[in-house]
Formats: structure tokens, C-alpha cells, sequence
């Protein structure tokens, strides 16, 4: 049985090679381009948090997506996962190329949700990079999965707006199914 300061000097060498080849491939994939997309959320910083996010969107009004039916903070939302999702198409092949878990991507963005922008921008170029683009995947994805939260929070019973949004939902689904099997049936007879 290896010692104690053995096995840690062991599991920290193999976390340090790992993030080395995550700041190779950061280095090698990601262009200017990107670059200056990714620091453009750490350079608008200027925000109010507590703000529905209007003109300027930074990094604290990404942080936190508004759980309000609000009509100003369910547009807010809209709009940041619009502008997250514009920069999430634009990095995207970098995030493939990186293969991190979806726990590695949560670790990653956990870290910059609880530093402060300042922070950030301190780190080592790959470093930052690396945690901004784990924050713009799961960032993403968060505020795209928001309409289904407020369909069933907490084992509660949903709210009246949302479950006509979701009964909506379902007959559009249901009818775009029935037109898609009557258009498959006919093609089929046709052949």
C-alpha cells in the first residue's frame, strides 16, 4: 500500500498531465476569433446583477438565469440563451475537440459561477479559456432547459400558464406526428 503523500503526488501528477493536454488542445483549436469572443465576456463586465439583462450582456447577468414568469425576465432569458447560444455554435468544435465529461464541463463552470470576473481574467490564457468554455457549454444548455423547469418544480403542480404552454406543446407534436404519418403513408402507397 503506497503512502499517504505517495498517492496524493500520484493523483495530482495525473490531474496536472490532463490539464496540460486540455491547455494543448485549447491552445492548438482555439483561434483569435474565439479568443476575443470568449474575453468579450469578461470585458462587458460592468453589469447589475439583479437587473433583467437589456443592451449589454456580460458574464454576472449569464451567471444566473431569472426563475420569474416575469414577461421582462422570461425575455431577459431568451435573450441571454440567444446570445450564449450564438457563441456556443461559434466555439463548439473546440468544445468537441477538448472531450470533457459533462461533470468535467459542470466542474469547470462551477468555478467561474463562484469567481468573480476579475479572477478570471488573471488566469493563464489556456486556463481561462478552458473554464470559459465549460461555463458557455453548460451555461447554454442551463438556460435552454428553463422552460421545462418551470413545468414541474419541485414535485409541484405546474403553473396554469405553463401547462397550457405544455398542453400547446403536445397537440403541436401530435399533429406535426399525424401529418408526418399520413405524408409517410401516402408515399408509401405511392411506391
Amino acid at each position: 500500500m503506497p503512502s499517504y503523500y505517495r498517492l496524493t503526488s500520484i493523483i495530482s501528477k495525473a490531474i496536472q498531465k490532463h490539464e496540460n493536454h486540455l491547455h494543448s488542445v485549447i491552445k492548438e483549436s482555439l483561434n483569435n476569433a474565439q479568443k476575443d469572443l470568449l474575453d468579450s465576456l469578461l470585458s462587458n463586465e460592468t453589469g447589475n446583477d439583479s437587473e433583467p439583462s437589456g443592451g449589454s450582456i456580460n458574464l454576472t447577468s449569464l451567471k444566473q438565469p431569472f426563475h420569474s414568469l416575469k414577461a421582462a425576465h422570461l425575455k431577459a432569458n431568451l435573450n441571454d440563451w440567444q446570445f450564449l447560444q450564438s457563441i456556443y455554435q461559434n466555439v463548439s468544435p473546440v468544445i468537441n475537440k477538448l472531450e470533457l465529461s459533462p461533470e468535467a464541463i459542470r466542474f469547470y463552470a462551477y468555478i467561474v459561477l463562484k469567481t468573480k470576473a476579475f479572477y478570471l481574467t488573471r488566469r493563464r490564457a489556456e486556463s481561462r479559456y478552458l473554464h470559459l468554455l465549460a461555463f458557455v457549454a453548460h451555461q447554454s444548455f442551463r438556460f435552454q432547459d428553463m422552460p421545462v423547469r418551470f413545468l414541474n418544480v419541485d414535485g409541484k403542480k405546474p403553473t396554469r400558464s405553463f401547462s397550457m404552454l405544455y398542453a400547446i406543446f403536445k397537440t403541436r407534436k401530435a399533429i406535426s406526428t399525424n401529418a408526418l404519418r399520413r405524408s409517410f403513408s401516402q408515399a408509401t402507397k405511392r411506391n
